[in-house]
């Protein structure tokens, strides 16, 4: 499995999960932005469908309302995970981001991840800035250009990413993407041992 999307995945998923299967009946609880406002939205019915594994996983829940069978599917997370990306949620980028990438659920859009990696990383998300890093290194969606992966391969240390401190010290020390500074090199590889160390 790719290693973009693995660790993607791993963010997202909760640490404990409760089981249920086909048949019992769950609640579930829907965060809802409407502009600047949140709202949790719960649904109650019965689990009609389980497929899948991991953060890719789905489930669809029926329940009867006013004598109408309504159906909120798992599936349809995908528009409402475009919908907060378009919203500027940097989160939702970020996910939305390694889906087009790897081509998860979506089709693939490597440009588009791009775009989306960029947003997440200047909200603060220092995987976005990894990643978006990472594409320009190896020219993989976007041209490869060694000043641009500098750049948020550095974004990603400031913002605390361990990986990326090494790198942009690697970077500073060879003069890779940045003009060579062994004083930089330093500063980083510190702040990496000192964050590994933890």
């Amino acid at each position: 499995m790719n290693e973009i999307i693995k660790n993607i995945e791993e963010a997202q998923m909760k640490a404990e999960v409760p089981a249920f299967n086909v048949g019992d009946t769950v609640r579930v609880s829907a965060k809802i932005k409407e502009g600047n406002r949140e709202r949790i939205q719960v649904f109650e019915g019965t689990v009609l469908k389980k497929q899948g594994t991991g953060v890719r996983s789905t489930f669809t829940v029926r329940k009867i309302s006013n004598g109408v069978g309504v159906e909120k599917s798992a599936e349809r997370g995908m528009r409402w995970l475009e919908r907060a990306a378009e919203s500027g949620d940097a989160e939702a980028q970020t996910v939305l981001a390694g889906f087009l990438f790897n081509g998860v659920g979506v089709p693939a859009d490597k440009a588009r991840a791009a775009k989306l990696w960029e947003s997440a990383a200047a909200h603060g998300i220092a995987f976005a800035a990894k990643n978006l890093a990472k594409m320009y290194l190896f020219g993989d969606g976007v041209k490869k250009d060694p000043a641009q992966f500098a750049k948020w391969t550095k974004a990603a240390a400031d913002l605390g990413d361990a990986e990326s401190m090494y790198n942009i010290s690697i970077a500073y020390k060879n003069g890779d993407g940045v003009e060579k500074s062994p004083e930089e090199a330093e500063y980083y590889m510190k702040k990496f041992n000192a964050a590994s160390a933890r």
